[in-house]
């Protein structure tokens, strides 16, 4: 599996781009502001969206790309997300007051979106080579990680998330899995903000690490804009007993097990 970073900050500015990955070139895991880093053809190869949550920094530059490529769409593009993200997006989003329902474009029968409903643990085929398993996160909505799977890898890409049991206990029932892609949003000194919003310091993951039996890179992102070089000098200090990478934008990651 191959992943392109188009974003992986928690907030936007100069260079900052919200949460949005392209995985093999066809498939969005969120659609955050990242999503302006593609080309129109681009984002015209995209087939599938598989969303963590419903909050405005994973869904805003979804709706922006379908609006600018709609005229060009010759496939529907369909989005898999719990129902309850779905419910959000009809309700919130695509309501015909804040943005147009393309899920009703150009028409009932023939819509250029495609809503798709999973359940948290119960895996379901994405493409004839991946499936995913949809797991319950810890945050201020519902938020899932994403067990991706093919013959070459497993690679666990995590929604916003505070502390959590039930990631790990899911986690150690898979024989490996080699890469974790997980939020730490926070330095440790904003411990009591972390535990408000539902996010993580460098601390919270390290002490949420020792359930894990399995010993996977891990893959830091969503770091707010502003706490970067302590977040990064903190995750270095204190997941020492891991490979580790801080994600970048506009770099691409490998995904086959022992590589990144």
């Amino acid at each position: 599996m191959q992943i392109r970073v188009l974003g992986c900050n928690g907030g936007i500015g100069s260079d900052l781009r919200t949460t949005s990955y392209l995985l093999n070139g066809t498939i969005l895991l969120d659609g955050g502001t990242g999503i302006g880093e593609l080309t129109l053809d681009e984002m015209l190869a995209i087939r599938q969206v598989v969303l963590t949550h419903a909050h405005l920094d994973h869904v805003s530059g979804l709706a922006l790309m379908i609006a600018s490529i709609y005229d060009d769409m010759q496939h529907p593009i369909t989005i898999y997300a719990p129902p309850h993200v779905l419910s959000v997006l009809k309700i919130s989003l695509f309501n015909w007051q804040l943005w147009p329902d393309f899920t009703e474009l150009p028409d009932d029968d023939n819509p250029c979106v495609r809503l798709h409903a999973v359940e948290q643990d119960t895996s379901f085929p994405i493409t004839n080579e991946i499936s995913i398993y949809p797991v319950i996160l810890s945050h201020t909505v519902e938020s899932f990680a994403y067990i991706i799977t093919s013959s070459e890898t497993n690679f666990c890409f995590c929604g916003d998330t505070g502390p959590t049991e039930k990631l790990w206990q899911q986690l150690n029932q898979l024989d490996h899995i080699d890469h974790v892609m997980i939020e730490v949003s926070f330095p440790n000194e904003s411990h009591i903000l972390a535990m408000q919003s539902g996010h993580l310091t460098p601390d919270l993951l390290a002490n949420d690490l020792t359930q894990l039996k399995h010993s996977p890179v891990i893959h830091i992102h969503h770091i707010k804009p502003g706490c970067e070089d302590r977040v990064i000098k903190q995750c270095y200090e204190t997941l020492t007993n891991y490979s580790l990478n801080i994600v970048k934008l506009n770099t691409s990651l490998n995904l086959s097990p022992g590589h990144y």
